[in-house]
């Protein structure tokens, strides 16, 4: 076995825990998996940085360890392990694939972002369908890495809208649900969302209809309106209510999608699936109340 890391040049390096050192010295998958956990509760630090990337060759093959490694690791990631991540972005394993990207992001260094938006772009279309829904959100954050940063928001706004026509339903669900929030290029995100809240699929025009309809557009809110108004909408739906009327500002919508929603609420919609609806419909009611304490009671 190879002897256990430095972990540190520093005059003064903090040792690795003990349960970091009989993980490295076992080589039963389900007692490294064990004292992964033992250290994940105690909260690895900086003198276990080194043994954690270390371990992650060894036990590529294991996938299950793999994941604990991973899952650690994001705690205490340095971007010396950016290499080996960025292999396991071609691991077999679904879960170890996403993992590994999630710990990119928890690096955030924005060195790292121009190869980080082509992996991530080529997870996209990914065989897993879980996958590419994963990482939309790990490329909107990329905006945030430290540093000076490559990937300008303009660049990540253009990947955006692109991936919010992509083929995939849940891809372009998730996206978005991204540009719902997104901040940059305001003019050609709504020119698209205008486009988006017009889709058949409502995990799609949601957030379209949420945000245009914030701003104040009427078509936006007469379309929610009339969706709300069928037999069974999804749950999205009454969602995007609730943002439609908080981001507006305007106390007139906000008490016409509140008693949209409340009519819903009386035609027994919440009973139809209570343990996803009830909450949803008491949030989405609590933020269109004119009461402005009533979200914190």
């Amino acid at each position: 076995m190879d002897a256990f890391p430095t972990p540190s040049k520093s005059p003064y390096p903090q040792q690795p825990s003990p349960a970091l050192i009989f993980a490295w010295q076992s080589e039963d998958p389900q007692q490294v998996e064990a004292a992964l956990s033992a250290l994940e509760a105690e909260r690895p630090g900086p003198g276990d940085e080194p043994g954690l990337r270390a371990m992650m060759p060894r036990w590529r093959d294991e996938p299950g360890v793999l994941l604990r490694l991973l899952e650690v690791y994001g705690f205490v990631a340095s971007v010396e392990a950016a290499p080996e991540l960025f292999a396991l972005l071609r691991h077999p394993h679904p879960e170890v694939v996403v993992t590994a990207a999630g710990v990119l992001d928890d690096i955030g260094d924005a060195r790292l972002s121009e190869r980080a938006l082509e992996e991530f772009l080529r997870l996209i279309d990914h065989p897993d369908p879980e996958v590419g829904p994963s990482v939309v959100h790990l490329i909107s954050a990329i905006d945030d890495w430290e540093g000076h940063n490559p990937v300008s928001p303009a660049r990540l706004t253009e990947t955006l809208c692109r991936l919010a026509e992509h083929p995939a339903l849940r891809v372009r669900a998730v996206t978005a649900d991204v540009l719902w929030r997104w901040s940059y290029e305001p003019e050609r995100v709504n020119a698209l969302m205008a486009r988006l809240m017009y889709a058949p699929e409502p995990e799609v025009c949601s957030p379209a209809l949420a945000r245009v309809g914030a701003t104040g557009d009427s078509a936006a809110l007469d379309r929610l309106l009339t969706l709300l108004a069928e037999p069974d909408p999804h749950p999205d739906l009454v969602l995007a209510a609730g943002r439609m009327g908080s981001g507006s500002g305007s106390r007139q919508m906000k008490r016409t999608l509140r008693k949209a929603l409340k009519r819903l609420r009386s035609a027994g919609w919440t009973e139809r699936e209570p343990e996803r609806r009830v909450n949803r419909m008491k949030n989405m009611l609590s933020l269109l109340s004119s009461n402005p304490l009533s979200g914190w009671l």
